[in-house]
């Protein structure tokens, strides 16, 4: 039955005239939910397997026709001012306020000021105790190579 159906998929997008799908997105819901209900078939044979691996190949190469399809129509459309009638979208979004400066350098002045301040939370004074607590091979803050591990000998049968 699945396998009947994304012929016919197949047939909407490659037919001509009144066969002719004129939706894309709707024959990529269709595969999309052929997909799911195929993932579903459970079967241990192999020759279900092999189907249910043919089938999916399939309905993949028709999602993909289709997003090229869809893409190819978005740039011939120009999504350029396609969303410029929602304000209430990315664009009028309000932007958190930050009241907290970050600073790589160890400084111990603001190390001070800020260990001081009320706001700050434990886990942030704990990632700054962290911070702090990094040294570099040259004595200046910031990342160190790992301390490499010591590894010891594997023991063989006549060595016990």
């Amino acid at each position: 039955m699945l396998r009947s159906k994304a012929a016919s998929l197949r047939a909407a997008l490659s037919g001509s005239g009144r066969r002719r799908c004129k939706d894309p997105m709707a024959v990529s819901e269709a595969a999309l939910g052929m997909l799911y209900r195929l993932d579903g078939i459970q079967g241990g044979d192999p020759m279900i397997r092999e189907g249910k691996h043919a089938l999916s190949r399939e309905l993949g190469r028709i999602l993909e026709f289709v997003d090229k399809v869809l893409l190819k129509e978005q740039e011939e459309m120009g999504v350029d001012g396609a969303f410029d009638d929602y304000p209430e979208g990315c664009h009028g979004m309000n932007r958190p306020t930050v009241n907290r400066k970050v600073s790589f350098r160890g400084n111990e002045a603001n190390t001070e000021a800020d260990e001081s301040s009320e706001s700050s939370s434990s886990a942030e004074a704990d990632e700054r105790k962290a911070a702090n607590s990094k040294k570099s091979a040259n004595g200046k803050p910031g990342l160190a190579a790992p301390v490499p591990v010591h590894m010891e000998s594997r023991r063989t049968g006549g060595e016990m």
